[in-house]
């Protein structure tokens, strides 16, 4: 029902205005999966065929809709072995059910998604945001503590545009690189609502951009923060959230990292994260391709991320990350690389190589590697 109202609306609002102007991009890509056990055998393959549509209409009255829906169809051994994997696709994290399962079979499962619909109003120095959006408070690269409203999960490399928010927000921006946002998150449960406050500037005398936030996320009020500058001639970015602040279990999520780029040389960076949250009874290596909360980054207390990537030659990208735990038996190994097969057509191959207990019972998720085309438009 409150999907069915949502999207009345919006037809009505859109048939009620004439459209000045409407524009559109997207992509279509063919991403292959070859997964293995540490021995190499078996090894299955899966299959994902992904297309996305990004649409923006502007109407009179500075009024803008977003709508991008993501349509996808898997196959493979996933969709083989696993009978409840449609209903595992058919599953919507946000407020409005946007998601949808208009075919299965034992071959293949047709997914589509509306992962953006959201209308904006925009008058001189304040903008209002409805439905679903991206709401981007994080400082950080692989470990967000101040992303409160749509967290991602850092190994889900193939959705470049991370997911969305149902949400409103408000954005007051009342200096050319200060501002005051206010953003809330609905839900069934009140248990689950989420809303905060974020107030953001740049530091002249020192060229760094900080912020602090306060709110409420589900059940915990919190504290927090961020900057991002430069150490010289390298970045230094990072963020904190403090759940419960006055109270006795009060918990602290950080994260830091530095990044340099060598002249004619390679991009390093490296990432660090306390996460105040770990239970060993929750840790578990699938939790990695989840969406986490900003209050359990990671399943370990202590982790970092170092990642190095170079030119080849003007087509060719090379790179390896590491993401290893420092309290616990978990590492991956990310290297990839990608061709710029033409000015549209882009070629990419990645490797997820993981070791460690927490990867026990998942054997065929210890290595992958993934083939992808991608031809945008």
């Amino acid at each position: 029902m409150k999907r069915l109202l949502f999207l009345i609306f919006i037809v009505c609002l859109s048939t009620n205005l004439s459209a000045q102007e409407f524009s559109y991009r997207g992509y279509v890509k063919h991403l292959s999966a070859l997964n293995s056990a540490s021995n190499f055998s078996p090894i299955y393959y899966n299959g994902i065929v992904h297309h996305r549509l990004e649409t923006t209409t502007k109407f009179p009255y500075n009024l803008t809709m977003k709508a991008d829906f993501r349509n996808r169809i898997f196959y493979g051994y996933s969709v083989d072995d696993s009978g409840f994997y449609a209903q595992l696709l058919n599953q919507d994290g946000g407020w409005l059910d946007l998601t949808f399962v208009p075919y299965e079979s034992n071959q293949l499962i047709f997914q589509s998604v509306i992962d953006r619909l959201q209308l904006n109003w925009n008058h001189n120095n304040f903008d209002i945001t409805l439905g679903r959006q991206r709401i981007n408070w994080g400082k950080s690269f692989v470990w967000s503590p101040n992303d409160l409203f749509n967290n991602y999960a850092f190994l889900d490399f193939d959705y470049e545009e991370r997911p969305g928010s149902d949400a409103v927000s408000f954005v007051w921006s009342y200096d050319f690189a200060s501002d005051i946002q206010f953003a809330f998150k609905p839900a069934d449960d009140t248990k689950d609502l989420v809303f905060a406050g974020l107030w953001r500037t740049n530091i002249e005398s020192i060229s760094y951009d900080v912020q602090l936030l306060i709110g409420s996320y589900r059940q915990d009020f919190l504290l927090g923060g961020g900057w991002s500058g430069y150490l010289k001639d390298a970045g230094f970015s990072g963020e904190f959230s403090v759940f419960n602040p006055f109270e006795n279990n009060a918990v602290l999520s950080f994260s830091s990292g530095i990044d340099y780029q060598f002249s004619d040389g390679p991009y390093v960076r490296f990432e660090g994260l306390y996460n105040g949250s770990y239970s060993n009874t929750t840790a578990n290596g699938v939790n990695l391709f989840l969406p986490p909360s900003p209050k359990n980054l990671f399943p370990s207390r202590q982790a970092i991320y170092v990642t190095s990537s170079f030119t080849v030659t003007p087509l060719i990208q090379a790179g390896l990350g590491v993401l290893s735990s420092l309290d616990a038996k978990l590492h991956a190994f990310l290297p990839q690389i990608s061709y710029s097969v033409s000015q549209n057509v882009d070629f990419l191959v990645i490797a997820q190589v993981f070791s460690g207990d927490l990867f026990d019972g998942f054997e065929s998720q210890k290595q992958t590697v993934f083939f992808r085309f991608k031809w945008s438009y």
